[in-house]
């Protein structure tokens, strides 16, 4: 009874693994069956200025690693690893021109085999939503100040 078990459980864990490698190798990439969050979110801020204000919000948010990459507009940076998760990979990519620009964020757990994330991911982007508005809400009322003068 026990032997066939152990036997039944390891069956399912081979086959379990094997599933994920597959869906994985079918839509290439990591991010087969890895929990995530996706969103976006539009400024009326010229694209330098959103730039400058998606990188101050990541780090005042407690990302660490921050790296922009110029070519395409785009930041990488982690959350801290803590007692709910292995850490979460942060992309956020900018597009826009000297109107508007949007921001598309999203956060991935970096180990692959991470089904549930328990709104780790969610709360990630809320942090980071957060910190933008309190940047874009200073720089507004900063330019308001310098406008009334």
């Amino acid at each position: 009874m026990n032997t066939t078990l152990i036997y039944l459980t390891a069956l399912f864990l081979f086959i379990f693994f094997w599933i994920i490698v597959f869906i994985k190798r079918k839509y290439n990439g990591i991010e087969g069956l890895t929990s995530r969050f996706k969103a976006s979110k539009s400024l009326d801020w010229e694209l330098h200025c959103s730039l400058d204000c998606v990188e101050e919000a990541l780090k005042n948010a407690g990302f660490h690693q921050v790296k922009f990459y110029k070519a395409e507009n785009w930041f990488y940076a982690q959350s801290k690893k803590n007692a709910s998760s292995w850490s979460e990979e942060i992309v956020v990519k900018v597009r826009g021109d000297h109107e508007m620009s949007v921001i598309y964020f999203k956060s991935i757990c970096i180990f692959p085999f991470r089904i549930f994330d328990l709104g780790k991911n969610r709360r990630n982007y809320f942090k980071f939503e957060r910190e933008l508005e309190k940047i874009i809400n200073k720089k507004a009322a900063y330019l308001n100040g310098q406008a009334a003068i």
